[in-house]
């Protein structure tokens, strides 16, 4: 993730995206300085963004993750 952000931005390493969670919304993009940010669906988000442990620094953004109990 992006520790030197307020925004939640996390890397999917295997698909090489970003994606930000904004006002309960994702979008990705391949670079974060292009601005081509497409929406993503919580349904269609990279299948790893699920395990993000509760209580780590990001675990915040599970709320918009389909398939996690937060």
């Amino acid at each position: 993730y992006v520790a030197n952000s307020p925004n939640d931005i996390l890397m999917d390493i295997n698909g090489q995206a970003y994606y930000v969670l904004l006002s309960g919304r994702w979008y990705s993009a391949k670079s974060l300085e292009a601005g081509d940010w497409s929406y993503v669906s919580s349904e269609k988000l990279p299948a790893d963004f699920a395990q993000i442990p509760e209580g780590s620094d990001k675990d915040v953004v599970l709320a918009s993750v389909a398939g996690t109990q937060a």
